[in-house]
C-alpha cells in the first residue's frame, strides 16, 4: 500500500519517506522552506564523483548560529554547524572512491542563507 494511502492524507510527512538520498531531500526542504517564507540555504559538497557525489544539505537559522538539518537519519533533527555530527552529516572529511581531481576545494552554496525580515 502506498504511502499516501497509509496516512490517508495528500501530505507526507518528510520524515516518512524511505526513498530519496540526501540532495533530493535537501531541495526538497528548500523548496518547502521558501514556499513558507523559513529562511533556508542549500548546499552542495565538494565531490563531484564517487560514493559522495553531489551530496547536499539543508541550513537554517537556529538562534545566532546556523544549523545543519538533518534530512536523513533523525529528520528534523538540527546540528549545529560546527559540530561533529554536523561535519559527519556533510561528510566533510570522506573522500571515499573519488579521487582528489574530481572534488571541489569549497562547498557549492546555491543559495546563501539569509535571516527572515
Amino acid at each position: 500500500m502506498a504511502l499516501r494511502q497509509r496516512m490517508r492524507s495528500r501530505v507526507v510527512p518528510i520524515g516518512k519517506l524511505r526513498k530519496g538520498g540526501a540532495r533530493a531531500r535537501a531541495v526538497l526542504f528548500k523548496a518547502l522552506a521558501d514556499r513558507c517564507g523559513l529562511a533556508c540555504g542549500l548546499t552542495l559538497g565538494r565531490c563531484v564523483s564517487g560514493a559522495h557525489a553531489h551530496h547536499a544539505w539543508a541550513t537554517v537559522p537556529a538562534g545566532h548560529e546556523v544549523a545543519v538539518v538533518d534530512l536523513l537519519h533523525n529528520p528534523g533533527e538540527l546540528l549545529p554547524a560546527e559540530s561533529e555530527a554536523a561535519l559527519r552529516y556533510q561528510r566533510v572529511r570522506e573522500f571515499a572512491f573519488s579521487s582528489l581531481a574530481s572534488s571541489r576545494t569549497e562547498p557549492f552554496v546555491l543559495q546563501k542563507l539569509h535571516q527572515s525580515q
